[in-house]
């Protein structure tokens, strides 16, 4: 059974294991985590809970929910979702609501599929009901865990950087 779970004091160790992995395989995108700034835990679990209350926000974040997800065994953060609580005109552009990140070695196992399915009831609760996600446009298996999740592209731009990106809207 896999399960989110907010990053946690207990889980500094898996957090460096998933930090590190993503970093040793030259990922672009490390939701939630250095992007935070944080070289240590202890900070990096501050600040998810800081910026989940809208609390210590520099001016370009805007309030996000962090989660981890686990299965049953719980050795391993097999993906981390933010659930970013409203858009500012930069998430607007690119980034959307939900960001998500699957290490190397836990890829085509089904885990961002079933990582957006458990956030998109985090996001019911919440009271996000329009959900705007974006991806590279070579992404093909985040464009397919986006569209099993009932995302419809309804959009292509080109980023800041040029790369060609894709817009895809959830309805709930």
């Amino acid at each position: 059974m896999l399960f989110l779970q907010p990053p946690g004091e207990n889980d500094s160790v898996l957090w460096e294991n998933f930090i590190g992995e993503l970093i040793e395989n030259g990922e672009k995108i490390i939701p939630a985590a250095l992007s935070f700034g944080c070289e240590k835990y202890c900070e990096y679990l501050q600040k998810v809970k800081d910026y989940e209350r809208g609390k210590n926000l520099p001016n370009d974040l805007v309030p996000c929910s962090v989660y981890f997800l686990f299965n049953d065994k719980r050795d391993k953060i097999l993906g981390c979702i933010v659930i970013r609580h409203k858009l500012n005109d930069a998430l607007r552009f690119s980034g959307g609501n939900i960001g998500y990140s699957v290490p190397p070695s836990e890829r085509g196992k089904g885990y961002a599929k079933e990582m957006l399915r458990l956030a998109l009831d985090k996001c019911r609760q919440l009271g996000i009901n329009r959900i705007l996600l974006t991806c590279d446009k070579e992404n093909t298996a985040s464009s397919r865990t986006m569209k099993a999740n009932g995302a419809v592209l309804f959009e292509e731009f080109v980023n800041t950087d040029g790369v060609l990106r894709e817009r895809y809207r959830i309805e709930l």
